[in-house]
């Protein structure tokens, strides 16, 4: 009964390994017993404890099977094909299994095929001899050496076939060209320093002090971490083994990254190159991959430990888009001291990046470089190249019409014209950069709003204090630092609804050109314990990527609640304290500015109103009878930019008056905006009742002024309530 058995079993967790597992073997009896308890097999109804003793078994059988199969794979293994019928392969798994019985193997008959057994012997000439004998006949067949060169044949004129080698599981790069790079900074020639005194001159570190064996880059998509590990190589020279493939095959995983650390101290110096190491080893707290995460940490942390036991030169070099998002315990015990941060590229390297981009001689003469950078906010490296890519793909269209004036769609190759020497033109990376979205845009930033301030009227005075805290200091840091100004402003709009802070704050953002983050109040508030200060930690994060930076906060009063009055929940109080942390705490705040409005100040936490966070407090009022002259003309310039000469002299004629009128007392912008909505759908209505749709459209006139303001409320009932609690509150 055992033996019929673990035959059945055998052969059906051989065909479950194919089929359930990927080819894979079970790691466990539990594994293969609920593989077969979900199958249509009929083991399926056998007894659960006679069932995982024959898997315990079999399961041993097959791993014997996969150390043989594995050591039949190396290089000098040579197989001769020789036929097994089923009768053999029965005999030598009843051989196998009667090893866990405790029991003497059963006797073969005489029908059994023999069983051949070779060695090697050395004759009296001191060559060696190929020895083959048949175990049940004791017959021996002897081969020369010339005999087995001879086209690698056996005694009945079979080949020997060789198996072909195991392809590497890295990548060995050791002659590597230098990369065009562009924007390298401070932090480049910092990191390139410690790896060439790391490599190139050991000699200069005391020998009883522990060497450092690991650097770290992080950064966002596409940024160019990866561009930097290879020119690191590059101008360093020396060798390059990437290991990233090491880490996907969890089943070799161990001898793989054992063979690689052996291939780089065999090439030192040498690089050691993981990308994406937080996709192997993750800051997680899913108890299913504890085991797993544990063995994969014990065997990187092993390696590393013997690259800094025996002080072989070579270093250690990840890659992650966040430090936060790697396993905690690499980052402890120095294994990885060397750490750096790349940010999104400035004005000035975004021009260098494109100028090493583009070839000097297939460069328009009308292409405005820096102009161009200047577009191309919140780029990285890989986006300038995607879009210099896409300007040469519009040049080639261009091109192709020029030949083909009729849009054909026939296009013969050997009767094409050479290439004419057409380039990528201005218009041709505008049409590029419209149609792209850059990767930062993807990750949650928000696009650069196209808001300036001649679309703003009335608050001038606003305008000036927030050029002198945000856009200075951004556009001018070096002044700002001389005079002690170092640290970055934060800065609270408030007032009534409707008076433009929102506005206000999208065209600092558009005058300063900085990155720019939108976060309505809400968005940051999750239900789940944790994931709301985890929120916090990354909006910060990314800010810190992409610096300058200003980080708009709307209706703030939801976000940082006072935690004094009990309104607040226990989750709101935890994202207050992680709010604070982050504006002061540890973590550098530098190039990161924070706009917040709200129209309830007095419902924000305390704390956050203190010097150092959100210390300037703009009060933005209703505005004044010149303030409403001042918006009311803003807003029918933006909205009628087709009106020219007399229409456009007539439009504007009736505006001061309609501006001071006592009917427009209280109103604010977003009422006089309405207000101009309604005034325009009259005007519309009297053009439309003339039934003449090729005549020149009406300008609006005083009646339509009228009949708007006769149908027009001002939104804030209690303006006075805001102007008290400004006194109450001090400030701007």
């Amino acid at each position: 009964m055992p033996a019929s058995l673990d035959l059945d079993v055998y052969h059906v967790v051989r065909r479950l390994e194919q089929s359930n597992n990927d080819g894979k073997l079970f790691q466990s009896v539990s594994a293969a017993f609920g593989a077969i308890k979900g199958s249509n097999s009929s083991l399926s109804r056998q007894k659960k404890r006679p069932l995982e003793e024959s898997l315990f078994r079999v399961l041993d059988v097959r791993r014997l099977e996969q150390a043989r199969d594995e050591s039949d794979d190396s290089e000098a293994a040579i197989d001769v094909e020789e036929p097994e019928t089923k009768g053999e392969e029965r005999f030598l798994l009843n051989k196998q299994m009667t090893k866990h019985w405790n029991v003497a193997p059963a006797a073969t008959n005489g029908e059994q095929p023999a069983k051949k057994k070779r060695r090697v012997d050395v004759n009296g000439n001191g060559e060696e001899i190929n020895t083959t004998m048949a175990a049940s006949e004791g017959a021996t067949t002897v081969s020369t050496p010339k005999e087995a060169k001879d086209g690698n044949k056996t005694t009945d004129g079979s080949k020997l076939q060789k198996k072909t080698p195991r392809a590497l599981p890295f990548d060995v790069e050791s002659q590597i060209d230098r990369p065009r790079l562009g924007g390298l900074g401070d932090v480049y020639a910092k990191v390139e320093f410690d790896l060439r005194l790391l490599l190139n001159a050991p000699q200069c570190f005391n020998p009883g002090h522990e060497r450092q064996v690991g650097a770290l880059l992080t950064g966002p998509s596409e940024v160019g971490k990866s561009s930097w590990v290879r020119s690191f190589a590059a101008r360093l020279d020396v060798t390059l083994i990437d290991v990233t493939r090491c880490l996907l095959d969890f089943e070799r995983m161990e001898k793989n990254i054992g063979e690689a650390f052996d291939a780089a101290i065999a090439s030192a110096p040498c690089l050691v190159y993981v990308e994406h190491i937080e996709s192997c080893l993750p800051r997680t707290s899913d108890a299913r991959q504890n085991d797993q995460l544990q063995r994969v940490l014990i065997l990187w942390k092993k390696q590393m430990q013997r690259i800094r036991t025996q002080r072989a030169l070579v270093v250690c070099i990840a890659t992650a888009a966040r430090e936060s998002d790697v396993h905690p315990s690499l980052l402890k015990g120095g294994y990885f001291c060397i750490r750096a941060t790349l940010s999104v590229p400035t004005v000035a390297e975004r021009e260098d990046i494109l100028r090493k981009i583009l070839d000097v001689t297939e460069v328009d003469e009308q292409l405005d470089y820096a102009g161009l950078a200047w577009k191309m906010e919140g780029y990285v490296g890989g986006d300038i190249m995607q879009l210099v890519q896409r300007a040469r793909q519009n040049a080639a269209c261009r091109r192709y019409a020029t030949l083909h004036p009729t849009n054909s769609t026939e296009y013969e190759a050997d009767t094409a014209a050479p290439w004419d020497g057409t380039t990528p033109s201005p218009i041709d990376f505008d049409v590029a950069r419209r149609l792209f979205v850059p990767t930062l845009r993807r990750e949650g930033f928000t696009p650069v709003p196209d808001v300036a301030w001649d679309q703003i009227g009335g608050l001038a005075s606003v305008r000036d204090q927030l050029a002198f805290s945000i856009v200075g200091p951004i556009d001018h840091p070096s002044l700002y630092k001389q005079h002690g100004l170092n640290r970055p402003g934060g800065c609270l709009l408030w007032g009534p609804p409707g008076c433009g802070k929102t506005l206000v704050a999208q065209a600092v953002a558009n005058e300063a050109h900085a990155s720019f983050i939108l976060i309505n109040g809400p968005e940051l508030l999750n239900k789940y314990v944790g994931e709301s200060e985890r929120a916090v930690r990354e909006l910060f994060a990314r800010a810190r990527s992409s610096t300058p930076c200003i980080l708009f906060f709307d209706e703030f009063d939801s976000i940082a609640p006072s935690r004094n009055g009990g309104s607040g929940s226990e989750a709101s109080t935890r994202v207050v304290n992680t709010l604070l942390t982050e504006l002061d705490g540890a973590q550098a705040r530098l190039g990161v500015y924070i706009i917040a409005t709200t129209n309830r100040p007095d419902m924000i936490d305390e704390a956050m109103l203190r010097p150092g966070r959100l210390s300037q407090h703009i009060f933005i009022d209703l505005p004044s009878a010149t303030q409403r002259v001042d918006i009311l003309r803003t807003i029918y310039r933006t909205r009628h930019k087709a009106a020219e000469g007399d229409a456009h002299a007539a439009g504007l004629a009736p505006l001061e008056g309609i501006a001071r009128d006592e009917r427009c007392r209280d109103f604010s912008g977003a009422d006089l905006s309405g207000l101009h909505h309604k005034a325009a759908e009259f005007a519309l209505r009297r053009y439309l009742a003339r039934g003449n749709m090729n005549a020149v459209p009406e300008v609006i006139d005083v009646q339509d002024w009228e009949a708007a303001l006769a149908v027009t409320k001002p939104s804030v009932t209690k303006p006075e309530t805001y102007r008290k609690l400004k006194a109450k509150l001090g400030g701007a």
